[in-house]
């Protein structure tokens, strides 16, 4: 009981914390250049379509980004076997594409029900946002490559081993 009341890991090594942030400072300077890359397209459409179209154009994107957290708990869940089978070839690549195939999935499961009641409820629930439903549409074309691009940015954390660093 003494050594839990002393808390060691309340006090973590400067070298760690410092290997820490030096491991993830490339992944944070990515999130940030994706999130204005993301957001750039809302200034193309301002430009070219005006503020109106800017809009409808963010209430379609809010939808398809609420959809996000799907893929994200499916990689999360496969992520420690991923992660086991670093060593071995043949299982990595078959839990690879298990994780293409289970966001492609993942993508129709979320895409599908959606597509076909967008029009519908946003016409029952937001009417003023009835003109946003062909920018929903447009935007469904990127749910599946979206969906596997989240599995690949896992790949590359437990590629790169970076997973283990989280666990220091």
């Amino acid at each position: 009981s003494r050594r839990f009341l002393r808390m060691p890991f309340l006090r973590p090594e400067y070298a760690h914390v410092r290997a820490l942030f030096k491991a993830g400072l490339p992944m944070a300077w990515f999130g940030l250049v994706g999130y204005v890359f993301f957001s750039s397209d809302q200034l193309f459409i301002k430009h070219y379509l005006g503020f109106a179209a800017v809009g409808e154009y963010a209430f379609a994107t809010r939808i398809i980004y609420a959809s996000m957290i799907l893929p994200g708990i499916v990689a999360s869940v496969m992520l420690p076997q991923f992660a086991r089978s670093v060593g071995d070839a043949g299982r990595f690549r078959r839990i690879f594409r298990l994780g293409i195939w289970a966001m492609i999935g993942c993508s129709l499961l979320f895409a599908a029900p959606t597509f076909l009641v967008a029009k519908f409820a946003v016409g029952l629930i937001l009417p003023e946002y009835n003109s946003a439903v062909p920018y929903i549409f447009g935007l469904f074309l990127s749910v599946a490559p979206l969906y596997i691009l989240i599995w690949l940015d896992n790949v590359i954390v437990v590629v790169s081993r970076q997973w283990q660093n989280l666990l220091v």
